[in-house]
């Protein structure tokens, strides 16, 4: 007998099927007018925009004070991002002007602003990766990935040599992907690596062992009919570790009066 082994690789683009609706963002640039002192913002501080939507900074902001410059005080500035409020096309403004609510009632209401020179993007329906989609890619190609292998190894089976369905022996090694459960991706990849073993016999050997066994079991006033001989043989037990194969084989054949 032979020994075959062999390792494959697939790999396949899948479509992600959940939906994720996502915050619109973008920068804005923060002034302080009021005086040369920095402000402090906290996070989650409030921007409103002159359409009416709301943003927010999702980490502490330091607005720098302003310079002056022959006694007239030029705003001090910095650029922030800041996301919307609630998640949805809607917050996906053009360029607009934006004031601090949590500053209503008092001077810094006039004296801190914010302007934006691009419009907020990405607020809508996203794409993301289900562990539904993880586990369906996971079975169609570890299905694909088997089914081809098997059939690259029986490609590289020269004519004379039986390859077996029932002893081939295969086994995933390897499936993974960089995609995670809830990522926002329309699309993803996964990659599944199959080990294929079996073994194999020459057709030829079995066949001249077969008639030579038929021939001595017919009765001496007898001859075997070759064309009738039928052979058919089944696993009875395979070790891929010692290497043997162990193949049930029953004989049938046409026998006549010389």
């Amino acid at each position: 007998g032979k020994f075959i082994s062999d390792e494959f690789s697939l790999s396949q683009e899948f479509l992600s099927s959940g939906k994720k609706q996502k915050k619109a963002e973008g920068l804005i640039r923060v002034y302080n007018a009021q005086s040369s002192s920095s402000l402090v913002l906290l996070a989650a501080t409030r921007f409103v925009s002159s359409e009416g939507k709301l943003f927010r900074t999702p980490s502490r902001v330091v607005i720098p004070g302003g310079n002056y410059e022959k006694g007239k005080l030029e705003p001090g500035f910095v650029d922030i991002k800041v996301l919307a409020d609630q998640p949805g096309k809607d917050s996906n403004i053009g360029p607009s002007t934006f004031s601090i609510p949590g500053f209503s009632g008092t001077p810094k209401y006039t004296t801190f602003y914010a302007k934006s020179f691009s419009p907020m993007a990405g607020g809508g329906e996203q794409s993301a990766v289900t562990q539904s989609d993880l586990q369906s890619a996971e079975k169609n190609l570890s299905e694909k990935v088997l089914k081809e292998s098997k059939e690259v190894l029986k490609n590289q089976t020269s004519a004379d040599l039986v390859f077996l369905d029932e002893t081939l022996f295969q086994e995933i090694v390897e499936a993974t992907t960089t995609a995670k459960v809830d990522q926002e991706l329309s699309v993803f990849d996964f990659r599944v690596k199959v080990k294929s073993q079996n073994f194999l016999f020459s057709k030829s050997d079995l066949e001249n062992l077969v008639k030579d066994f038929a021939v001595s079991q017919a009765p001496p006033d007898k001859k075997l009919w070759p064309e009738s001989l039928k052979i058919n043989f089944k696993r009875e037990s395979i070790d891929f570790q010692s290497g043997k194969m162990v193949l049930n084989v029953k004989i049938e054949s046409k026998i006549y009066s010389e």
